[in-house]
This record gives structure tokens, C-alpha cells and sequence, in this order.
């Protein structure tokens, strides 16, 4: 009687010990998501935003806006035609133009 209770316990067991397994491999997760939580809430962003713009009023060009650069016009010439497109077939008649007038 006692073995046959303890072969159905290692059954139960060793599902417990191979999720345990899996579990202990993403220990360090906890950490990850804390430090992505900080990182994307709006306090980090305002803060962000704020760094950024103490830059730009250090800068030759006081703006009030923050700007950056397209090195890359191409990729945003894609982005266009694809929300462009989309608005067209998506959206309300005009939406096309709303959306081109915006890029």
C-alpha cells in the first residue's frame, strides 16, 4: 500500500518540481518589470520631456517644441502611404487628406 502511494505521489510530484524548474529559470523577471514600470510611467516621460527641452533652451535655438531629426525621410514617406491608405479605407471620405495634411 505504501508504494503504490508513493508512485502516485512522484506522479504529483515531479509535475511540481518541473514547474518549479520553469519558474526558477525567470527569477530575475520581477526585477525587469519593476524597472520597465519606473521607466514608462508618466512621471519618467515628463521627466524625460523636461531634460529634453532644458537641452534645446541651452542650444543656439530656444524652441519652445521638441524637434528631432529625420535622417531617414524614406521610412516616413512609408509610414505615410500606409496610414494614408488605411484612412482611405478605413475611415470617413477626407480622411486620406486629414491625414497626408498632417505628415
Amino acid at each position: 500500500e505504501w508504494r503504490k502511494a508513493r508512485r502516485d505521489m512522484n506522479k504529483i510530484w515531479r509535475e511540481v518540481y518541473k514547474d518549479n524548474y520553469y519558474k526558477s529559470l525567470d527569477h530575475r523577471s520581477f526585477y525587469f518589470k519593476q524597472v520597465d514600470k519606473k521607466g514608462l510611467s508618466a512621471k519618467s516621460f515628463l521627466q524625460e520631456i523636461r531634460t529634453a527641452q532644458e537641452s534645446g533652451i541651452s542650444s543656439s535655438n530656444p524652441s519652445p517644441y521638441l524637434a528631432w531629426g529625420m535622417d531617414r525621410p524614406d521610412i516616413h514617406r512609408d509610414i505615410l502611404e500606409v496610414v494614408g491608405r488605411s484612412a482611405a479605407s478605413e475611415l470617413l471620405e477626407g480622411a486620406e487628406a486629414r491625414v497626408r495634411k498632417f505628415f
